[in-house]
C-alpha cells in the first residue's frame, strides 16, 4: 500500500484507531476537551482533503502533525485573545477548588516548558 492516495475506508480505520490517542496529546495542548476535539476532527477533515498526496505509509505522523499544529495555532490565538481581554478563562464551579488549583498548577507547568518538550508530553 506504501505510495498509495487514501481511501475513505483507510481513513475510517486510522479515525477509529487514531482518535483517542489523538485526542489525548491534543487536550494536553489545549486543556479543553471541546477544543480538543474539534482539533482532532479539523486534523482528519484535512487529511482527508489532501488526501491524494498522501503516502499511506506516512499517514499517521502526518496527522500528528497536523493536529499539533492546529493545537499550537489555536493555542496562540487563545493567548491573543486573552491578552487583548476578548476571552476569559472559563471558571467551572462545579469542580473543588482544590481540583481547579491543582489542574491551573499543571497546566502552568506544562505551558513553561519549552516547545519540543511540550510536544512530547
Amino acid at each position: 500500500m506504501p505510495g498509495d492516495a487514501l481511501d475513505r475506508a483507510t481513513v475510517d480505520r486510522l479515525f477509529v484507531r487514531l482518535e483517542r490517542p489523538l485526542f489525548n496529546v491534543v487536550y494536553r495542548w489545549l486543556w479543553s476537551v471541546e477544543d480538543a476535539r474539534e482539533v482532532v476532527q479539523e486534523a482528519f477533515v484535512r487529511l482527508w482533503r489532501m488526501r491524494d498526496r498522501v503516502d499511506v505509509a506516512r499517514v499517521e505522523p502526518l496527522v500528528y502533525r497536523i493536529a499539533i499544529n492546529l493545537a499550537s495555532n489555536r493555542r496562540r490565538r487563545r493567548r491573543v485573545l486573552q491578552w487583548v481581554g476578548l476571552e476569559r478563562e472559563p471558571i467551572d464551579d462545579a469542580a473543588p477548588m482544590a481540583r481547579r488549583q491543582s489542574r491551573a498548577l499543571l497546566r502552568n507547568a506544562v505551558d513553561d516548558l519549552p516547545e519540543k518538550l511540550r510536544q512530547v508530553v
